[in-house]
């Protein structure tokens, strides 16, 4: 009865504390576990494989429900489908690379300084031969390359690999107006191979050295 009387008096608060501390008092009856580990955090790369791998589960899993593949089948099929994917990465990867160094391969290239490029009589003995062989393809794009660098050496146009067919052509115009048809006639057959992408024949080039001849006379000999 006393006992009564005094955990009624006890307000609530206290009294569960001294119950706690009298459970947790008894010898043996608990102990504290050791707090477990956080899990490691993946690189990107895991990320993104574990990504695939599962979009790859649950394709397989709307697909092939009702079939029953068995779980090595499963991870079979799972490692072959990252392998394919890394592959297919680094595929790309190296087609990237290749396709910068191709990119700076020709910004340098572009950088030359003019002195460095052949001069006319030595690019129209070069079309020459390469008609002589029968592509006129070729020929065509040598003799280009000879009536701008002599008109460059007049001072009619500016030799920049950059310059395009048409702002050579005003170029001229506004500096050397007779000179426009033969450029024309030149750029025609270079224009038809490198833009165009068509074959052009002997025709075509004789045309072009004629028009060059009235461009460069003294390159000829």
């Amino acid at each position: 009865m006393i006992a009564r009387t005094i955990v009624a008096a006890m307000p609530p608060t206290a009294l569960l504390r001294k119950l706690a501390a009298a459970e947790l008092a008894v010898p043996g009856r608990y102990r504290l576990g050791a707090a477990r580990p956080s899990p490691k955090q993946l690189a990107w790369w895991q990320e993104v494989l574990r990504w695939v791998y599962d979009r790859w589960t649950q394709f397989w899993n709307a697909a092939f429900g009702r079939v029953h593949i068995g779980p090595r089948g499963a991870i079979a099929i799972g490692d072959i489908l990252i392998a394919a994917t890394v592959l297919v990465l680094v595929i790309v990867g190296l087609r990237l690379l290749s396709d910068l160094r191709i990119a700076r391969r020709d910004r340098v290239r572009s950088s030359e300084p003019l002195e460095a490029v052949a001069d006319a009589a030595t690019l129209y003995r070069s079309a020459c031969e390469a008609a002589r062989g029968g592509d006129y393809a070729a020929a065509s794009r040598q003799l280009f390359a000879a009536s701008v660098r002599a008109l460059d050496v007049r001072g009619c146009v500016q030799d920049e690999r950059s310059a395009t067919v048409g702002e050579l052509r005003r170029r001229l115009r506004e500096r050397e107006t007779p000179l426009v048809a033969a450029f024309d006639d030149v750029a025609r057959p270079f224009v038809t191979t490198v833009y165009a992408e068509r074959a052009v024949d002997r025709h075509d080039w004789e045309r072009a050295r004629t028009a060059y001849l009235t461009i460069a006379p003294e390159t000829a000999s």
